[in-house]
Order: structure tokens, then sequence, then C-alpha cells
């Protein structure tokens, strides 16, 4: 009994490779990053505010406290 041969392998022509893929260019806008600097609308006033009960209790503490050392 005579050996037989396999078939020869198919190489194909073109190799087996993805495409290219050429992206969009980022569309170009006039904005600035986000930098999570919104909340300070409302936070510079509460702030403010807060700091000046702060020093109007703070003088009505001291005034009361100078006041019963006097008398």
């Amino acid at each position: 009994v005579a050996p037989t041969v396999p078939p020869a392998a198919h190489t194909p022509s073109v190799p087996n490779a993805p495409e290219p893929q050429i992206a969009a260019p980022p569309a170009l806008t006039d904005e600035l990053a986000h930098t999570g600097a919104g909340g300070l609308a409302t936070a510079i006033p509460v702030g403010a505010g807060l700091l000046l009960a702060g020093g109007v209790l703070y003088r009505r503490a001291r005034s009361r406290s100078l006041s019963r050392t006097v008398a």
C-alpha cells in the first residue's frame, strides 16, 4: 500500500489582518474644562454670612463678659 500524501495547505493571497480604522478628529468647541467649581456661586455668600454671624456672636459674648467683670 502506498502512503497517502496530504494535500498542500491553502495559502491566502492577502494576509488576514484587520482593516485600519481612521478616527474622526474631535469636534472643536470653545468650552473650558469642567472643574467642579460651579458650587462656588452659593458657597461664597454662605461662607461670608457664617463668618459675619460668628463675628457678631463673638462680639456679643465678649461685651457681656467684660460688662460682668466691671460691675
